[in-house]
């Protein structure tokens, strides 16, 4: 294997990561604070430094210092990979004879493949819920009708996520396939017929291992592979495809969260009204989301009053599912943009706000929680409940 020159692991650093974004990821920037950073409109947790090079997302609680940390980290290369991928695509952009126009030149990397996370299982097949379950009700204070609603309907599930894997997608018999992000010479890679979801049409062929040969693995690697169950929402598009999932690790003791690579920021996280409804409530996260779906019920003394509206979580603070939701539902006409309880959330709704009178809406409302956020509200809310009850029974 040749050794990397330093002059060519420097011009691999020297990646402009904006270009990079932008061309390979399909992403697009703005910039704030005069140009001191530069946000990403489809994942707003992402930003990259005024320097174009350096970058952090937040959601993802993860950064580095160059465009070869972004490909290690979030695509999962090896630094050598990560660095001839760079240098290899400036090269061709920069020394290659110019005979037609500059955009035919350029080459644009194929879409990342959006694949669902793992369903949890029992040993005997059985679908395991009980992680997320408690992880809601326990330690996020939402009641059981909502989580076992939103369970049955598949809003939600308990996902499975391997630190150093990825999953590549399933086989015909719904099995998951993965793929370690390092490489592994010893690992028995087989070329499978694969799809995206349990569910989906489409097929495509790669290699990779089964979810059985990785618990194998997990039994004698001793590589510190471990195990992570996740709480995974889903959004569907307008054919009725799950398009878009975000995730959490099931455990208040961690931060673990994100989107499912891929995911389609129009197809956010949807509770549907029970019949036809003009209004719709507006989060960031389905946590959220389903807390005010909560305090409802506290509010009006129904656990059944919740189904009565339409909530929606943009998965942060870009607006796009909202857009998406109001071409699907022109009914709607009545918006209660229900952000965090911080500057960022009170800037977004105010943008959001705007643009939406400019498209002639007139019912915009901001409400924000008595707290940061609707989660906190139902936590604190629940616990004087609690407290009341105990003091009542002295």
């Amino acid at each position: 294997m040749a050794h990397l020159e330093e002059d060519i692991i420097e011009r691999a650093k020297n990646t402009d990561m904006i270009a990079l974004l932008e061309s390979e990821e399909g992403f697009s920037f703005k910039s704030t604070y005069g140009e001191r950073e530069f946000k990403c409109i489809e994942h707003n947790s992402l930003v990259v430094n005024g320097n174009r090079r350096r970058w952090y997302w937040n959601s993802r609680q993860v950064g580095g210092n160059n465009a070869i940390d972004y490909l290690v980290k979030i695509r999962g290369m090896n630094f050598r990979d990560a660095v001839l991928h760079l240098v290899g695509e400036r090269e061709q952009t920069v020394y290659a004879p110019i005979k037609k126009p500059v955009t035919e030149n350029v080459s644009i990397s194929k879409p990342v493949r959006f694949v669902l996370p793992e369903q949890a299982h029992f040993p005997d097949g059985r679908r395991n819920y009980s992680n997320i379950i408690a992880y809601l009700n326990k330690g996020r204070g939402i009641d059981m009708n909502i989580i076992n609603t939103l369970i049955a309907s598949g809003k939600i599930y308990q996902g499975v996520q391997y630190n150093g894997l990825h999953i590549v997608g399933y086989n015909d018999e719904g099995m998951a396939f993965y793929r370690f992000n390092d490489n592994r010479d010893w690992i028995d890679y087989r070329l499978q017929t694969l799809r995206a979801s349990p569910t989906a049409t489409d097929t495509y062929q790669a290699e990779a291992v089964s979810s059985k040969y990785v618990d194998k693995i997990l039994l004698k690697d001793n590589t510190k592979i471990f195990k992570n169950n996740l709480v995974v929402s889903t959004g569907k598009n307008a054919q009725g495809e799950i398009s878009y999932a975000a995730f959490r690790i099931a455990s208040t003791n961690y931060r673990f969260r994100g989107e499912v690579a891929g995911s389609d920021k129009a197809s956010g996280f949807l509770i549907e009204s029970e019949g036809m409804n003009d209004c719709v409530y507006v989060f960031e996260s389905f946590i959220d989301a389903m807390s005010h779906a909560n305090l409802y019920n506290i509010k009006y003394g129904n656990k059944d009053a919740w189904k009565l509206h339409n909530r929606l979580a943009l998965g942060g603070t870009a607006d796009t599912a909202l857009m998406e939701l109001l071409k699907r539902k022109p009914n709607i006409r009545n918006i209660c943009l229900c952000l965090d309880n911080d500057s960022a959330g009170h800037t977004a709704a105010k943008e959001i706000a705007g643009k939406l009178r400019s498209m002639g809406y007139v019912n915009i409302y901001e409400r924000y929680s008595n707290e940061k956020d609707y989660n906190d509200e139902l936590k604190k809310i629940k616990s004087i409940i609690n407290e009341q009850a105990e003091e009542n029974e002295q």
